[in-house]
């Protein structure tokens, strides 16, 4: 998650869109392990290994979506704009 969140910062996106590639990072990797696992290394566990780590990092990743929006909300109040801008 932290790299989506670095890479977005050194090549210079907004917050908005550094949010979008730190949850965007997580997915896109769990992804990548099922298939490589099953296809590439004929490993089906790695599947179970997947949605595991999937499971564990929902909550995670919820409650980052929920604290950013609130925060999102907060900022509207105060400047009467909903997203912020880079």
């Amino acid at each position: 998650m932290g790299a989506g969140w670095f890479l977005g910062w050194i090549v210079g996106l907004g917050r908005c869109d550094r949010f979008t590639l730190l949850l965007e990072f997580a997915v896109r990797n769990v992804a990548l392990v099922a298939l490589i696992g099953v296809s590439v290394l004929k490993q089906p566990e790695l599947v179970l290994f997947s949605a595991v780590f999937l499971l564990l990092e929902l909550p995670i990743a919820l409650t980052l979506v929920w604290a950013y929006a609130r925060h999102q909300r907060r900022g509207a109040e105060n400047t009467g704009r909903l997203w912020d801008q880079p």
